[in-house]
């Protein structure tokens, strides 16, 4: 975790920038905890989370992960190890923003991107 908020650093100018602006949040930069202090509105921000089916799913489809995999002695358990690794980070991510009042968005399905936009654009016109 020490690793994010090293990162964070590097986007908390940006954050600055755009202060009453919607901050729509996928990735790992952007721990809710890290954010909040930062923002004025806590309905203006919203975390994407994907179901740990969902992100595998999803990286199993990109071309870049292979190359990364084949350097390992065991591509499938890496890439399983990595899923659970990401899973963990989200249930973490859906924490912080229950324990912050934050909103957060969990999708299990490509399907539920179009069905949850509704929220989104919720939020952004409040």
């Amino acid at each position: 975790m020490d690793i994010f908020k090293e990162d964070f650093d590097m986007v908390i100018d940006d954050i600055l920038t755009l202060p009453g602006k919607l901050l729509v949040i996928e990735g790992n930069q952007l721990m809710p905890s890290l954010v909040d202090p930062y923002i004025s509105h806590k309905h203006k921000a919203i975390w994407l989370i994907s179901s740990e089916e969902l992100q595998t799913e999803l990286y199993s489809k990109r071309t870049w992960i292979h190359s990364i995999l084949k350097e390992t002695n065991n591509p499938v358990i890496a890439f399983k190890k990595w899923m659970k690794r990401d899973a963990l980070f989200a249930d973490k991510i859906l924490h912080e923003t229950q324990e912050l009042n934050l909103t957060s968005i969990k999708f299990n399905h490509v399907r539920d991107l179009e069905n949850k936009s509704n929220v989104l654009e919720h939020h952004y016109f409040i």
